[in-house]
């Protein structure tokens, strides 16, 4: 068991390392590409950051361990809202009034209702995970491509690159933005098989389901890149780059590796999710959306309260707390034979 923990943190902190290294060498990659600072700034991070969670979930189905995987993607939208946002919002006040803010949050909005709407009355399968990847594709095309008509040809200006952009990835060379995105990618690979080996027998040790391991310490453990990028934009008093980032990466959780995760079988998820998890998930985002509608800032206050709701949430969590019944799913054999009588 003690090896199995070490080999868990060894893993999560090769996820936070590696995920910084992809962020960078992304970062400077799209810079030399001329894509603006909203898309290098935010987007391209948010993406990034959440490169964890998709090769973990990736990890987790392909290992029989789906509950693993849904616990892990859903748990790391909550965390992102509450932990991150919360997290951050201690440092410095968290804007909502960036430009394209409100595009994101809608988009953002609509892939949580439609996760939450299809995993209940469908659960997800190849075709579905096709359907997310490609929505998902499209959508980030529009983004390069209205970036790149917003910047021009030309590229973008050092002194329109965000703050939270390291002074040495301004100018970072071509085989320097290959290695940060080598170690990354590798990096990140290694972390994942590390934390979900260690995280399905730790489960199994302690007689927890697989589903709340994947909502409390895989989302986040795998949530670190989220919390590194965010809390270095705050200290640098940017902060409205950090509600992009958590957008992107709720973004990219659901239809990347929701569905990344949906190609590899067909697959619902556990009753779980829908009598608590999602509920928490939907009303974090329509918590967050009324402060991007009013252009509220989230403050320190605000950041507390969010932090105390995500401790209750994971109290709930151990505790089997639900807001609806369990769905009967499926007519027991004595029901069947009281019907039939």
């Amino acid at each position: 068991m003690i090896m199995q923990i070490v080999w868990l943190l060894c893993g999560l902190g090769l996820l936070l390392y590696a995920g910084d290294a992809l962020v960078r060498g992304a970062v400077a990659a799209a810079l030399k590409m001329g894509l603006s600072p909203l898309i290098a700034g935010i987007v391209v991070i948010g993406f990034g950051t959440s490169l964890p969670e998709v090769l973990v979930s990736l990890d987790a189905a392909f290992s029989d361990a789906e509950d693993l995987a849904h616990g892990n993607i859903v748990g790391s939208n909550i965390a992102n809202i509450m932990l991150v946002l919360g997290f951050t919002a201690i440092f410095a006040p968290v804007a909502t009034n960036a430009v394209g803010t409100g595009r994101s949050m809608f988009v953002t909005f609509a892939a949580t209702f439609i996760w939450i709407g299809v995993t209940y009355y469908m659960g997800l399968n190849p075709m579905i995970g096709a359907a997310f990847l490609t929505a998902l594709i499209v959508y980030i095309a529009y983004l390069v491509i209205s970036s790149r008509k917003q910047v021009g040809i030309s590229g973008v200006h050092h002194d329109e690159i965000p703050e939270e952009v390291d002074e040495e990835d301004k100018d970072l060379p071509i085989w320097k933005v290959c290695v940060f995105l080598l170690i990354g990618l590798l990096g990140l690979a290694l972390g994942a098989r590390l934390t979900i080996n260690a995280g399905v027998f730790i489960a199994k040790e302690l007689g927890v389901s697989e589903a709340i391991i994947g909502l409390t310490l895989l989302a986040v453990g795998t949530s670190l890149p989220e919390i590194g990028a965010s809390v270095a934009a705050a200290m640098r008093k940017h902060t409205d780059v950090v509600f992009g980032n958590v957008l992107g990466s709720n973004l990219f959780n659901l239809f990347a590796a929701g569905g990344a995760i949906s190609l590899v079988k067909t697959q619902t998820l556990g009753p779980s999710f829908h009598v608590y998890s999602h509920w928490v998930m939907a009303a974090a985002t329509i918590a967050i959306a009324i402060f991007v509608a009013f252009k509220l800032k989230i403050g320190r206050l605000v950041g507390l309260v969010l932090l105390l709701i995500y401790g209750a949430y994971i109290f709930g969590l151990v505790n089997d707390f639900s807001f609806m019944e369990m769905p009967n799913l499926i007519v027991e054999p004595e029901q069947s034979e009281i019907i039939t009588q």
